[in-house]
């Protein structure tokens, strides 16, 4: 989770603070993402999302 917030932080992403939880502003950039990319944008990480990342 550590490494998945550091990568949505990269990209621009407000996740707050790198904890390895997440929480609602890592969600909320990791449905960001999904709607970026073009997939489902359920908020939530998965396998799909991790690949295109």
């Amino acid at each position: 989770m550590k490494q998945l917030q550091q990568k949505l932080q990269s990209l621009g992403h407000d996740v707050g603070k790198i904890d390895g939880i997440l929480g609602a502003k890592t969600r909320a950039a990791i449905q960001r993402e999904q709607q970026r990319l073009g997939l489902p944008a359920d908020a939530w990480p998965t396998p799909a999302l991790l690949k295109r990342l």
